[in-house]
């Protein structure tokens, strides 16, 4: 029942919210490990815990290299005069507006969740923290993060090639114009509609920009750092914007590397102490085993196995062990 409850925390009617929160709040002082980890990952979902977590990586990426294709037919369409009306504008506005609010009225169910759990238990709370920021590290590494994004979004930005190759055709056959009125005009459509590529993928950038925190961070920046640095700034400022497809040429050349290293049976191995320190630190910890539902003499997580198993299925997933208090390990598979 607890899933439940959770689920109606963003309940239209007040007293309704305020009810199941009190309740998980009791729930919280009488049981604690039956609440505390979707209470916690809640939190830091809504942004309430993000930086104390570790998260490195923003909840709108995903919404952005998704929505990326949506967005430049929007700024195609209010080229050609067809853009949305003032109705549809106020809709999306108020879904906005009631959107926020529910965030906020959620963030503060939440908050006051863990509040309780932390007066109760500070240490454990803040344990639990520090295991979902790690745990999400591993979940999706920086060379896992850079290959799914270069593979998401080649496919539009071969058909942005397309459209530039018909764009330099017709600029190439205008005889009215001189050669470097000719390259500033390909220039600037390469720009326009690599805009939101270059968007999406600075993005990305400044997440595997900072300062590294894992000797895998550290071997990911000081091996791609410079090639992507490199690759971005060339499709950014093209050298010859009369062959669109050379911008791109760099980044292909990154997603290749990172397909073939992906695809070796030694990847598919990973060590703890490589790819988060914090985690193999952790050690006869109080927190209880996540899925522990027994009401009493719950089992708490004594250390974290040092050896993690990629599956090689489609979505990657990655498998792990949590040594229990009662000497027993526990198999955990994280997507």
């Amino acid at each position: 029942i607890i899933p439940q409850l959770f689920s109606r925390l963003n309940h239209p009617e007040a007293y309704i919210r305020q009810s199941i929160c009190s309740l998980l709040c009791r729930v919280a002082q009488d049981s604690p490990h039956l609440i505390l980890y979707p209470a916690i990952v809640g939190s830091i979902s809504l942004g309430g815990e993000a930086q104390a977590a570790g998260n490195k990586l923003p909840s709108s990426l995903p919404t952005l290299l998704g929505n990326m294709q949506g967005e430049a037919l929007c700024g195609g369409e209010s080229e050609t005069g067809s853009g949305p009306t003032s109705q549809e504008s106020s809709r999306g506005e108020e879904m906005v507006m009631y959107s926020s609010e529910d965030q906020a009225m959620m963030q503060d169910c939440y908050s006051k969740i863990v509040d309780k759990l932390s007066s109760a238990n500070p240490t454990m709370v803040l344990q639990v923290q520090l295991l979902v920021g790690e745990l999400r590290r591993v979940t999706l590494l920086w060379d896992e993060l850079w290959l799914g994004v270069l593979q998401q979004q080649h496919m539009h930005v071969l058909r942005r090639i397309q459209q530039l190759e018909d764009e330099v055709k017709r600029v190439q056959n205008n005889n009215t114009l001189r050669k470097d009125e000719k390259v500033a005009i390909m220039r600037e459509k390469h720009s326009a509609l690599m805009k939101p590529v270059v968007f999406a993928l600075d993005h990305v950038c400044s997440i595997t920009a900072a300062p590294a925190e894992t000797p895998h961070e550290a071997w990911f920046q000081e091996t791609y750092g410079e090639a992507i640095h490199n690759a971005l700034e060339r499709l950014r400022n093209p050298l010859n914007p009369a062959n669109p497809a050379s911008s791109w040429v760099p980044f292909k050349q990154i997603m290749l590397s990172l397909q073939q290293r992906a695809q070796k049976r030694a990847s598919y191995l990973l060590r703890l102490d490589e790819i988060s320190p914090r985690l193999t630190a952790m050690t006869n910890t109080e927190m209880a085993l996540p899925g522990e539902v027994s009401a009493t003499d719950a089992v708490t997580i004594q250390s974290v196995g040092n050896t993690i198993t990629i599956l090689p299925t489609k979505t990657k997933p990655k498998k792990l062990y949590f040594l229990g208090s009662d000497g027993r390990n526990y198999p955990y598979l994280f997507k």
